[in-house]
């Protein structure tokens, strides 16, 4: 279980909950780049871009140890559109794959599309997300 720097209680109700807080900027054809800083971004080892709007995350640190967690929680994404004109260009998505509790990929794949097109999308050229993974860090009910 990741129990590394994490803060022992998050009020809820659910036991050993774990937020990971990501800042991901997305450049030409949708290359991925983890934007770290301070506490920035800790917990996420890479994002990649596997095809067209399909993006694997794997969880744990910066020097590849990998983070397994009992279950997946929730996944939430903002993109910051703060300073532009445009709307972002794939703000709808969904879970492709969740091996988070897989302790040889420890990963989620998540699918972005473009309402408008129906389609699957990739995230404009300096377009910024701001992702919130929340996981189970517990099997106790």
């Amino acid at each position: 279980m990741a129990n590394r720097y994490t803060t022992q209680f998050v009020n809820c109700i659910e036991k050993g909950i774990n937020k990971i807080f990501a800042n991901i900027s997305f450049g030409a054809s949708g290359a991925p780049t983890i934007n770290r800083g301070g506490f920035l971004s800790q917990g996420l080892v890479s994002v990649t871009r596997n095809s067209t709007g399909i993006f694997t995350f794997v969880f744990g640190t910066q020097a590849g140890m990998l983070d397994v967690y009992a279950k997946l929680e929730s996944v939430h994404v903002v993109f910051n559109t703060v300073g532009t004109a445009a709307v972002p260009a794939a703000p709808l998505y969904y879970i492709s794959a969740d091996a988070v509790a897989t302790p040889a990929s420890c990963s989620l794949q998540l699918t972005f599309t473009d309402k408008a097109q129906a389609g699957v999308a990739d995230p404009a050229s300096g377009e910024v997300g701001l992702f919130e993974f929340t996981f189970k860090n517990s099997t106790a009910p």
